[in-house]
């Protein structure tokens, strides 16, 4: 530091520039070389180190202070709107446990559904059978996410769920894109992806009650985040239709984290994957932000309690549901009653219409 203020004061002495001047300039440089721009030199690295060997790609990353929501550190072009991906999932699961259609623990089923003219397929074109919800949105299926918009909130409640968050401007005209919103399809910035994440921890949208965020969010550290396993780090990434978008965001108490990768003409490129490219290179940010220390979540989740469950369908058991396990609820949200359980139930009227 002394080497370089020496080197600006005679370079200003030789170029007669007062004492004032030179008082400012160094003040600024010192300001600019202080501890509040490390985390703008981590970022930068990060997207720097991953675009090295990938010039045709572009990309942008924004850090913010989840409690308040301010802007810690930003590199790249954070106000172009790019397709989500499925980093619209966790809003749609959180609506979900604020209706009571599930809970963590819940079944969901993943399997072939075809809407209309649209047959939705998972990432993999592979399907599942039944599982978790925390594992179908840790996993990020495309079929559960579907069968939720269907039977539990639909696409006129998704479409204004999503101006009010922020993620759409209320006076968008944009083309919806129907069922097929759970994978993208609608014009985001970076920006605004990035605030509804972290409003998610502070619990800035009233329409989702504090137990619901908080299983939310539990649900999404449901998988270590690629360069940061030894982080409780909740995180969803993206990819959009044709590889054109490669997504993830990240949120702890302390940071949430927005990277995005992709092509300045929108062209499709098979190396843009949320989870390949994007997810690393929020763990490296997130790694390095933290070195030893780690986030500090809550001790014990709020709004949250136990209860018994089903253990066939992880709703709440009926006098048929035989199988029993204790599970957590939402306090205060009625969950829906087992639908699999009983000959009259619809799950097993369908499986028998199926056979």
């Amino acid at each position: 530091m002394p080497q370089e203020s020496a080197s600006i004061q005679a370079f200003c002495r030789q170029r007669g520039i007062s004492a004032l001047v030179v008082f400012f300039l160094l003040w600024g440089f010192l300001v600019f070389a202080q501890e509040s721009t490390r985390e703008e030199r981590i970022l930068s690295t990060a997207i720097t180190n991953a675009l090295h060997s990938r010039p045709a790609l572009s990309g942008c990353a924004l850090l913010l202070d989840t409690s308040s929501g301010k802007i810690l550190a930003k590199n790249g072009d954070l106000e172009r709107h790019r397709d989500p991906g499925s980093t619209l999932k966790p809003f749609i699961y959180a609506e979900a446990l604020q209706r009571g259609y599930i809970t963590a623990q819940s079944i969901l089923h993943d399997g072939p559904l075809r809407i209309d003219d649209y047959e939705v397929r998972n990432y993999d074109g592979k399907y599942y059978g039944d599982l978790t919800a925390t594992t179908a949105l840790a996993q990020s299926l495309n079929v559960p996410a579907v069968h939720i918009l269907c039977d539990a909130i639909s696409l006129e409640d998704f479409h204004s769920i999503l101006q009010e968050i922020g993620i759409l401007e209320p006076m968008d005209i944009s083309p919806f894109p129907g069922y097929r919103v759970a994978t993208g399809g609608i014009p985001v910035t970076p920006t605004a992806l990035a605030q509804a994440y972290a409003g998610l921890y502070r619990n800035a949208f009233p329409r989702w009650a504090p137990g619901v965020t908080a299983m939310l969010l539990k649900m999404m550290r449901a998988l270590p985040l690629p360069n940061a396993t030894r982080l409780d780090i909740s995180w969803k990434t993206g990819t959009s239709q044709g590889n054109r978008d490669a997504w993830c965001l990240a949120v702890t108490p302390e940071y949430t984290l927005c990277i995005w990768f992709g092509r300045e003409n929108f062209s499709s490129d098979p190396t843009l994957e949320g989870r390949a490219l994007a997810a690393p290179v929020a763990g490296a940010v997130l790694t390095a932000l933290y070195q030893e220390e780690s986030p500090r979540w809550p001790a014990a989740l709020p709004g949250i309690i136990s209860c018994e469950l089903c253990a066939k369908s992880g709703l709440r058991p009926t006098a048929d549901c035989q199988q029993r396990l204790t599970g957590q609820r939402i306090d205060g949200i009625e969950l829906r009653v087992c639908d699999r359980c009983g000959e009259d139930s619809p799950y097993h009227i369908l499986h028998e219409l199926e056979e």
